[in-house]
């Protein structure tokens, strides 16, 4: 697992939260409660809700992560909104050759609950981040992870781009 920080610039975060926020009033979502299957969901009773990013904002992602993300052939991006009591429980992303979270909440705080939780293959030891905004986890070992639910009190949703690679 790899964890950077100030992964993108001002005007590239600008673009993706202007492109979010105007999601957000659409009809584009998918709810994880429907689409995840039963595995992830396990003991997670919130919903996530995510829509693909196409077009203009997927060219310029690419192009700006091009150096950061490991090799790929196919790439894949989505806007997740984690909402009250959305998590999802351990799993590798099996289905890809690597996947990455990119973080877009300018605060969170541990108590919110949307922590990333991570095994190491190795060794089996876990480690955990609070999200931080404009921050990356790389996972490109398929090691297991998790996040846990959202906290029912919280005043924002949390939001992510999770990007999915295939060779």
């Amino acid at each position: 697992m790899k964890l950077i920080k100030h992964v993108l610039s001002q005007d590239v975060l600008s673009l993706c939260l202007s492109e979010l926020n105007l999601l957000l009033k659409k009809t584009v979502w998918s709810s994880s409660q429907i689409a995840w299957e039963e595995g992830i969901k396990q003991n997670i009773i919130g919903s996530c809700l995510t829509t693909s990013i196409e077009g203009d904002l997927k060219i310029i992602l690419t192009s700006k992560l091009k150096d950061i993300l490991p090799p790929y052939k196919t790439i894949y991006f989505q806007f997740h909104v984690w909402q009250k009591n959305s998590g999802i429980s351990f799993h590798d992303d099996r289905n890809y050759t690597w996947g990455a979270t990119l973080y877009l909440n300018n605060k969170w705080h541990i108590n919110d609950g949307g922590l990333f939780i991570w095994q190491e293959k190795s060794n089996k030891e876990l480690h955990a981040i609070c999200p931080e905004f404009n921050s990356l986890v790389i996972n490109d070992c398929q090691e297991g992870h998790l996040v846990t639910p959202v906290g029912v009190n919280v005043i924002e949703n949390r939001y992510t781009i999770q990007i999915w690679g295939n060779n």
